[in-house]
């Protein structure tokens, strides 16, 4: 496993070095759809950007345009623009019996690969930051229901 993220993160950096050099290929990632509010439609988009190189690589120039003066602050925006808190709360970190794991997810190991080539960001910092995101958006959702009642 270690492997395939190593090689992930020799082709983002690939990639991010012809963009600099090439910028007029940029193309503005559609993210008229995200944040994802559902299984389905997240479902559908890591399908879509597994197979589809050009619209992972628009992904990635997205995911790496977001900022933040940290992993920590980064991975919390990335993550957010991705997953809206209805859906995070159906998953866990590490998956249960009823819930799937976010952390097996490509969309999650594409965010952790632009994080890594931003800040050298370490697995276990990008873990824990991440970990959290998905255990608190019960606390989340609960106050935004609060919140509009």
């Amino acid at each position: 496993m270690m492997v395939k993220i190593t090689e992930e993160i020799l082709a983002v950096k690939l990639e991010a070095r012809k963009h600099r050099q090439d910028s007029t290929s940029f193309e503005v990632f559609d993210s008229k759809h995200l944040p994802l509010s559902t299984k389905e439609a997240l479902e559908e988009f890591e399908k879509t950007i597994e197979e589809n190189k050009e619209k992972l690589h628009k992904f990635k120039e997205f995911i790496g345009k977001i900022g933040g003066d940290g992993a920590a602050q980064f991975l919390r925006a990335a993550i957010r623009k991705v997953f809206a808190d209805d859906l995070a709360v159906t998953y866990s970190w590490k998956g249960t019996a009823t819930k799937p794991s976010a952390e097996r997810l490509f969309v999650v190991t594409t965010i952790k690969n632009v994080c890594y080539i931003k800040f050298l960001a370490t697995e276990k910092v990008m873990n824990g930051v991440l970990q959290k995101h998905f255990v608190h958006a019960g606390d989340r959702v609960a106050a935004k229901r609060k919140r509009t009642n």
